[in-house]
């Protein structure tokens, strides 16, 4: 018979008021702290919201335990926005951008500091015939 060796597992939990509604981000972790699964719950279940924040949680818990920088994560989710968004009464403009301040705020404890995020990437539009 195999045996497993129990680790000990801590969650992080923070509510964001989006346009979108209630968004729910829990990160679970491990023993060292480290974020190793996301799951960010925005509308009901079966709905296009629920799906695609879901979605979303999935591939930044990929880029995290593949290695990527939490940084580099959430540099390009903070900010993504939605047109005639009033962040006067949210706590963040989107799902995304509410992931994005959640990894800032609990991972990256000097990201106030200047010039310490990645370079900006140029992103452009392909030209025709590209």
């Amino acid at each position: 018979m195999k045996s497993f060796k129990l680790e000990k597992w801590l969650t992080r939990t923070k509510k964001y008021r989006t346009p979108d509604g209630t968004v729910y981000i829990r990160v679970l972790e491990n023993s060292d702290g480290q974020p190793i699964r996301i799951f960010v719950e925005a509308g009901k279940n079966g709905e296009v919201s629920y799906a695609a924040s879901s979605a979303l949680a999935a591939i930044v818990g990929t880029g995290l335990r593949s290695g990527i920088a939490v940084r580099e994560l959430w540099w390009d989710l903070v900010g993504v926005t939605q047109n005639g968004v009033n962040n006067l009464i949210h706590d963040a403009s989107s799902v995304p951008d509410a992931l994005g301040r959640f990894l800032r705020t609990h991972y990256d404890p000097n990201w106030d500091e200047p010039n310490t995020g990645p370079d900006p990437v140029q992103r452009t539009q392909p030209g025709p015939g590209s």
